[in-house]
C-alpha cells in the first residue's frame, strides 16, 4: 500500500521530471558502442569515462558539476527552472555533455556546446510534448526528439542528426511512461513505454527494438520508479523497477544477459532519488541514490565498494536522476 509520504514524493518527482526542474541529462561518446555508454557520457563533463555527480539549484537556475577526473567543478547558469525542461546531450559530437534545455513555450531546444563554448538552438516540438533527446541513429550526435500525446496515442518525433530526416513513430498510449533505451544493444535507442492500469497493478514494458523487434515484458508495479540501465554490462538496457517499501528502496533488475533477477535494498524511500549511472567507468550501471537531507551521492560500484560524495544542498535536485520516472 502506498503511504501518504510515498505518494507525496512520487508526486514531487512526477512534477519535477515532467515539468522540468533540471533533472534530465544525456549525451554520447565518440567511441560509444552501446546505449549505456552514451548515458554515462551524458554526465561525463571531464572526459574520463565516468559519470560525474551533477545537481541543479532552482533558486538560481544553476547546474553544479563535480568532475570525477579530479579537475575540480563547473557551474553553469542556464534556462529557467519553472518553465524549461532540462535536455542536455552531445549536440556537437565531441563525447562530452552539453548543457541544454527544452522550452515548452516555444518548443525549442537551447544548448551550450562544450567544443567551442557557443550557444545554439533548434525548434522541435510544441507545448505539451516531452523531450526524449537520445542517440536515435548511428552517429555520435544527440538527436532532437519529443513524444506527443495526441488522439489516444503516443507519437514520437525524432530528427536524425545523421541525415536531417524526420522519423515519426506511433508507439504507446497517452498514459504510458516513455522509457527509451538500447534494449537490443545495437547502439541506437529504441522507443519503449511502461504501462500499468493502477499504482498497485502489474506493469508491462512494451519495447519497439530496432533490430530485435517487438517485446512485451511484465516487470514491476505501476507505483515503482523506472531507472533503466545496463546493470549486467552486456550492452543492452535492463528493465528496472525501484520500489519504495516502508523506509527503504528496493531495486528489481532484470538482467538482459541471462534473464536472471537482481533484488537489492539500497536507499531510503523518504529522502532519496535514484541516480543510477556508470560512476566507476566499467561500462556497467551502478546503483546509486542522491539524498536530499544531506546532499550526498551514495553509489554502489559494480566493480566493488562504495562511493559517498557530498555534492549539493537540500533545495537542489539531482540532474543525475534524469533517466528516472
Amino acid at each position: 500500500m502506498e503511504t501518504k509520504d510515498m505518494k507525496n514524493k512520487r508526486d514531487l518527482l512526477k512534477n519535477f521530471y515532467a515539468i522540468g526542474r533540471f533533472v534530465f541529462l544525456f549525451v554520447i561518446s565518440l567511441t560509444a558502442a552501446n546505449g549505456q555508454e552514451s548515458l554515462r557520457d551524458a554526465l561525463d563533463f571531464d572526459g574520463d569515462n565516468k559519470a560525474d555527480p551533477v545537481v541543479a539549484r532552482p533558486a538560481n537556475n544553476t547546474w553544479y558539476t563535480f568532475k570525477s577526473g579530479g579537475t575540480g567543478f563547473e557551474t553553469r547558469t542556464f534556462g529557467a527552472a519553472v518553465t524549461d525542461i532540462p535536455a542536455p546531450g552531445d549536440y556537437d559530437g565531441d563525447g562530452k555533455g552539453d548543457f541544454g534545455i527544452w522550452r515548452p513555450a516555444d518548443g525549442t531546444f537551447y544548448y551550450f556546446l562544450s567544443s567551442n563554448g557557443t550557444f545554439g538552438s533548434r525548434q522541435w516540438g510544441i507545448v505539451g510534448d516531452e523531450p526524449v533527446a537520445r542517440r536515435w541513429d548511428n552517429d555520435t550526435v544527440t538527436d532532437f526528439a519529443v513524444v506527443r500525446r495526441v488522439n489516444n496515442q503516443l507519437v514520437w518525433y525524432i530528427l536524425r542528426s545523421s541525415d536531417s530526416a524526420t522519423n515519426v513513430q506511433v508507439f504507446g498510449l497517452p498514459n504510458d511512461i516513455p522509457v527509451p533505451g538500447d534494449y537490443d544493444g545495437d547502439g541506437r535507442f529504441d522507443t519503449a513505454v511502461r504501462r500499468a492500469a493502477t499504482a498497485n497493478a502489474q506493469a508491462t514494458f512494451y519495447l519497439n527494438r530496432t533490430t530485435a523487434g517487438f517485446a512485451a515484458i511484465e516487470w514491476g508495479l505501476g507505483s515503482d520508479f523506472v531507472a533503466t540501465g545496463d546493470y549486467d554490462g552486456d550492452g543492452k538496457t535492463d528493465l528496472t523497477a525501484v520500489r519504495a517499501d516502508a523506509d527503504n528502496l528496493f531495486w528489481y533488475i532484470l538482467n538482459s544477459s541471462n534473464g536472471a533477477a537482481q533484488i537489492k535494498s539500497f536507499g531510503l524511500s523518504r529522502d532519496d532519488y535514484p541516480v543510477s549511472n556508470d560512476y566507476d567507468g566499467d561500462n556497467k550501471t551502478d546503483i546509486a541514490v542522491w539524498r536530499k537531507t544531506d546532499g550526498i551521492f551514495y553509489i554502489e560500484n559494480s566493480t566493488g565498494g562504495y562511493q559517498f560524495i557530498q555534492w549539493g544542498a537540500p533545495s537542489d535536485f539531482p540532474v543525475a536522476g534524469y533517466d528516472t520516472h
